[in-house]
């Protein structure tokens, strides 16, 4: 049950979250704001709320971060980290000083986005990267502040299953966790399932015994990083591969179950974000786990 005013029934689902927009970029945010379109254009994204986080449709979104140049400081922001913001409209530069802000710059009648920290140095303001690599760069009359950055949301925040990472179950039991009927077809035969907003893979890193055409490179690097190859059939530009490559920015979640044999049943790993890829049919897919494989999940699956 879906709220009219973007809540969703804390008594249905025992969580009380609000669906906010998801924009693929910063640029697309920032597009949006510029024109003044209405915000429920954005793919829509649930957010857990608490005492601690109130969110509002209106006022608030997400965007998953591109780049490192945030990546320093107490509170370092990574690629493929799921970002909060608020928009600043009728918010001077005075009162956001000190504050991580989305910024759009107009250079040629091109416009472009980052996300920088608000400074004020004498004679102006300047915008600087909480990365030491990357030098601060002066605030101009071309560029705008769209949104003041909030908060990094983690895994509990954005996926209802995270409770469920470390579990262990079936093919059938997995279906039945997202509320799909396990019937012939791809969630019998294939290792890459779509259901509704949840692209769903289902790995098997021993592949010995299994047919030849099942012979794919999948591995973990470390706890954090995740090398999946595809399908034979899909590639780069194919609607399965941009569902997963354009993830989650597009409003679908990428969701990782794996074991170590075909003997085994899967181990739910969460909600992993595209990093990286190369080749078509098959392409090789580097995600980013956004919650690290536990002490007893590496000692298993990483070699």
């Amino acid at each position: 049950f879906q709220a009219e005013d973007g809540i969703r029934d804390v008594a249905v689902t025992g969580v009380q979250t609000c669906a906010l927009p998801i924009f693929p970029s910063f640029e697309v945010a920032c597009g949006v704001a510029e024109a003044m379109e209405p915000v429920r254009k954005g793919s829509m994204i649930e957010v857990k709320e608490d005492r601690a986080l109130s969110v509002d449709t209106e006022r608030n979104f997400v965007v998953f971060a591109r780049g490192d140049s945030m990546a320093g400081g107490p509170s370092p922001i990574h690629h493929g980290d799921a970002l909060l913001f608020e928009w600043t409209r009728d918010v001077s530069r005075a009162d956001l000083v000190g504050d991580r802000v989305l910024i759009q710059e107009k250079v040629g009648g091109k416009s472009r986005a980052y996300l920088k920290r608000l400074a004020r140095v004498q004679g102006g303001f300047e915008l600087v990267s909480d990365s030491t690599a990357e030098p601060p760069v002066e605030a101009t009359s071309d560029m705008q502040v769209i949104a003041r950055f909030i908060h990094k949301l983690d895994q509990s925040e954005v996926n209802p299953l995270s409770d469920h990472i470390g579990e262990i179950r079936t093919k059938a039991q997995v279906a039945e966790l997202y509320g799909a009927t396990y019937t012939m077809g791809p969630w019998v035969m294939s290792g890459h399932v779509r259901h509704e907003s949840d692209e769903i893979l289902f790995v098997t890193l021993n592949k010995k015994g299994m047919a030849e055409d099942a012979q794919y490179e999948d591995f973990f690097e470390s706890a954090e990083r995740f090398v999946w190859s595809s399908q034979n059939q899909t590639s780069p530009d194919s609607g399965q591969g941009r569902n997963l490559l354009e993830s989650p920015g597009n409003g679908q979640k990428v969701h990782l179950w794996v074991r170590r044999t075909k003997k085994d049943p899967f181990e739910y790993c969460g909600l992993v974000l595209p990093i990286s890829h190369e080749g078509s049919k098959p392409m090789l897919v580097t995600f980013r786990l956004m919650t690290p494989l536990s002490e007893r999940m590496v000692q298993r699956y990483v070699s």
